[in-house]
């Protein structure tokens, strides 16, 4: 796996040539499945083709089939977009979907604590306005680091849905 969470051409090819010896000796079942959509490698419509084999052999065999064909199998988003950076109007989306929670957010993406405060004491009777400049600073700082897969990182360090960037996207 590379760092971005995307299937490198070895492991598709590993995946593949032992696909028979996978499908003998692991069970695609209940919790298996669900993992794997709660965590965006398998969509609904994977679910349930999954699901709707006859076989426990049959229901790994398709999931091995599935899995060497997501790119984007840890996030949902496709590789060229992780590795951008947010614009200012997707920066401004997000902050309008982050609540409280935004501060946690800009600290496990490297802003300190004296950032935020600078931050809150430029716009101090508007928080929206203090958590748009707190993720401009952020991309600012970390200039081609600062994307949309440090950004899902971030987001999941401190639990929050990640989902707020599913909006930012649209």
């Amino acid at each position: 796996m590379s760092s971005q969470g995307e299937m490198e051409a070895r492991d598709k090819q590993v995946l593949r040539s032992l696909r028979l010896e996978l499908g003998a000796g692991v069970l695609v079942e209940g919790l298996v499945l669900q993992y794997l959509y709660q965590e965006g490698v398998l969509t609904e419509n994977h679910l349930q083709e999954i699901k709707a084999q006859a076989t426990g052999l049959r229901k790994t065999m398709l999931l091995l089939d599935i899995l060497p064909s997501r790119d984007d199998w840890m996030t949902g988003f496709p590789p060229h977009i992780l590795n951008s950076s947010p614009s200012d109007r997707q920066i401004n989306q997000l902050a309008q979907r982050l609540g409280p929670e935004w501060e946690p957010v800009v600290l496990a993406l490297g802003l300190s604590q004296t950032d935020i405060y600078r931050c809150k004491a430029n716009h101090p009777h508007n928080v929206q306005s203090q958590m748009v400049e707190a993720f401009i600073r952020w991309r600012q700082r970390y200039g081609k680091q600062a994307t949309f897969w440090s950004l899902y990182r971030g987001l999941q360090a401190v639990e929050v849905d990640p989902s707020v960037l599913q909006d930012m996207l649209e």
